[in-house]
């Protein structure tokens, strides 16, 4: 196939700045979105 002239790369955009690291609730939870427990028998 014919080949155009390679387009000059975008230049690579930085990272979006990430909102604060939130500390784990006390109970000592894993911090993260909280995992919710799959139920058999339905899906999604």
């Amino acid at each position: 196939a014919h080949r155009a002239r390679p387009r000059p790369r975008p230049p690579a955009h930085p990272a979006p700045p990430r909102p604060p690291a939130r500390r784990p609730p006390a109970d000592g939870a894993p911090a993260g979105r909280p995992r919710r427990p799959r139920r058999p028998g339905r899906a999604r």
